[in-house]
């Protein structure tokens, strides 16, 4: 091609390529900014953000390898005065050469938009609430686009140089000690740019993950790490998350649970998964009622009384707990205490007396809602008991 005539297309090659671009960039993030804008189409606008680096790719490759190649491709198909020979094989030598010089743009552009993309999901996370699914990607597929940007490529470079050295001149005009060296600047170049994005690529969701550890090891399970890599880190943050969400199940339930049955016996019915056995042996039962609690309640509206009796029996379950009894059993004024069953308690008979001691010293002739004067009367047994549960067996 004819360097003057090349000068004088370049500032219009140069406003051609912008363009192109900036429609390429409008076309691709279009699905995006439409869904922010708009709360419209989610899934398609996420599935375009995981493919951003692969389309990226595509149109790089396509667009330089058009633009670079277009002049050589012309010339040699319509030069006159080319006839077969060296004159076009300059020409096809140098399309190629255009073509792989292309193919590593391409690869660059792969791990530009590839970096740029876990940042993208970061901030669509943080922003918009955007999960990620860990997407067909792997550390294998960016090792291999790696390898072709500094190895298979450089190589490809320096078979041609040698393949070609005694035309390299008149292909390149450049020896070829010039043309090996260029292109080992290229492979060092890109090597470089591998190795930064790569490790980039890497750290970024392991440093996520290990923010993510560190508040589940301090007790906060409300937290998720967000999926910024479509690969096995991007997988493995996956499982992580739905591990997290599990354990906050298993919390809830046990909060829950713990909230109508003590919480040393929500624990032993949940490691025991819901199995507790019928057991036979020495045992001490608490029992209670309030004095006159008839003629009471039927002076008290529904409300009042239901408010009295929670903070009755708040403070009454307090105490027997606080000497290890266990709660089995509330019903209208009464409670039903058991010692050394279901968990064992070698001094249950006293610890039974020390709380019977304390509800009579604690609870009686003490106002509850202000105006509410209640008489505990406090019965003890010790004996030989069989206990478990007792119903209908659920499916």
């Amino acid at each position: 091609a004819d360097p003057s005539h090349m000068s004088t297309m370049g500032p219009g090659v140069a406003l051609g390529i912008g363009l192109a671009n900036v429609v390429a960039a409008w076309l691709l993030f279009d699905p995006v900014r439409r869904c922010i804008a708009e709360q419209g189409n989610r899934p398609a606008a996420m599935g375009r953000v995981a493919r951003l680096a692969r389309l990226s790719t595509a149109w790089t490759f396509a667009l330089s390898a058009a633009v670079m190649t277009t002049p050589f491709v012309v010339e040699y198909l319509q030069c006159p005065t080319c006839a077969p020979g060296d004159p076009r094989l300059v020409l096809a030598y140098q399309a190629l050469l255009m073509c792989i010089h292309a193919v590593l743009m391409a690869l660059f552009m792969y791990f530009l938009v590839d970096d740029y993309v876990s940042s993208l999901k970061l901030e669509l996370y943080r922003v918009c609430g955007w999960e990620f699914a860990p997407g067909l990607g792997g550390v294998v597929t960016k090792l291999l686009v790696a390898y072709l940007a500094t190895a298979a490529v450089p190589f490809v470079l320096v078979f041609f140089d040698v393949f070609f050295a005694d035309r390299l001149e008149a292909l390149q005009m450049l020896n070829l000690r010039q043309a090996f060296l260029l292109d080992m600047i290229g492979a060092v170049a890109m090597t470089g740019v591998a190795v930064v994005f790569i490790r980039r690529g890497l750290l970024r969701p392991l440093e996520q993950l290990a923010t993510a550890m560190q508040r589940v090891d301090a007790g906060d399970l409300a937290g998720r790490a967000p999926v910024v890599s479509d690969d096995e880190l991007g997988l493995l943050t996956d499982r992580f998350n739905r591990m997290v969400g599990q354990l906050r199940e298993k919390e809830f339930l046990r909060e829950t649970f713990g909230r109508y049955v003590p919480r040393h016996i929500a624990g032993a019915i949940l490691a025991n998964r819901g199995a507790l056995e019928p057991q036979q042996r020495l045992a001490t039962i608490l029992f209670t009622d309030i004095q006159d609690f008839t003629r009471i309640a039927a002076g008290l509206a529904p409300q009042q009384l239901v408010s009295v009796l929670n903070e009755y029996f708040s403070r009454l379950v307090e105490i027997v707990e606080r000497h290890g009894g266990v709660v089995t059993q509330i019903q209208g004024d009464a409670l039903l205490v058991t010692y050394n069953v279901p968990l064992e308690d070698p001094a249950h008979a006293a610890n039974a007396v020390r709380a019977a001691l304390e509800i009579e010293s604690a609870i009686n002739h003490r106002r509850f809602g202000d105006s509410v004067e209640f008489i505990t009367r406090v019965g003890l047994n010790t004996g030989s008991v069989v206990a478990g549960p007792v119903g209908a067996t659920g499916s």
